[in-house]
């Protein structure tokens, strides 16, 4: 990571009305403010999702080509498209988690904290060593967010989990391959790729409350690859952090580019 691209984030970050935590380099050499600063996890929690399913996938725990039902009762609020579709559709686990990430679909999310559990789920997050991240909840559960159930994370854990689809040992290649397969498909480019050159390999999830704005991915360039976390809490306005992440974005995008020249 260029140590003044990365002065000039932090400037940028200095800026903003709430908090930020960055770690942006190559996996090897990362740079970092702000990484063991705890956040609402927000959407970015399914990626511990996504791990921990292609682990059991590949424990023969589950299958991947597995069936789930969706029923009147799994619909909840917030992003995806499942809340509008009909009780009784089948998906396989891999639809679900394919949803998840691409679309940050709520009801997929929550089928799948249901084949997974919860326990399951925080074990290996604590086996990975991602010690202050939590999965506390489902999404959209209000009533135990009244209870102070919040799932939240690190951006510091964040980039470790990233490091680990990339290149971990914790899983095979074919399955971490797959998964960036799945990060790339990401619909939700309003952050960091928003001004990116057009058609731009980026593995992502992105995460929103109110005041908060996260995105988190594996960006490939001419010069390596990439390990990118922006975390964003305590916003006065959302729209504040969204275009913080699109500054970023542009910053690495004219820093580090792409393999393929844009025509």
């Amino acid at each position: 990571m260029k140590s003044d691209l990365f002065e000039a984030i932090k400037q940028k970050a200095q800026a903003l009305s709430g908090q930020v935590g960055l770690v942006i380099g190559s996996p090897s050499n990362l740079l970092s403010c702000g990484a063991d600063v705890s956040f609402p996890a927000a959407s970015v929690i399914k990626l511990t999702l996504l791990w921990e399913l292609f682990r059991q996938a590949e424990k023969g725990i589950l299958c991947l080509a597995d069936r789930v039902r969706l029923g009147e009762e799994d619909r909840v609020g917030g992003f995806g498209i499942l809340r509008d579709l009909r009780p009784g559709l089948e998906l396989t686990l891999e639809d679900l988690a394919t949803l998840m990430i691409t679309l940050s679909d709520n009801v997929a999310t929550n089928l799948l904290i249901d084949r997974l559990t919860l326990q399951s789920v925080n074990d290996e997050i604590a086996r990975m060593g991602l010690s202050r991240t939590r999965l506390a909840r489902k999404m959209m559960d209000l009533r135990a967010k009244e209870r102070g159930l919040e799932n939240v994370t690190t951006p510091g854990d964040m980039a470790s989990l990233l490091v680990a689809i990339l290149n971990g040992p914790g899983l095979s290649p074919p399955s971490r391959k797959r998964m960036m397969s799945i990060m790339e498909r990401q619909q939700c480019n309003n952050k960091l790729p928003r001004h990116m050159s057009g058609e731009r390999a980026f593995a992502h999830k992105t995460g929103d409350l109110p005041g908060t704005e996260h995105d988190v991915g594996i960006l490939p360039s001419r010069e390596g690859t990439l390990i990118v976390v922006v975390m964003t809490a305590d916003l006065k306005d959302n729209e504040e952090g969204i275009r913080f992440h699109n500054e970023v974005g542009l910053l690495l995008d004219r820093a580090y580019p792409t393999f393929q020249p844009q025509r």
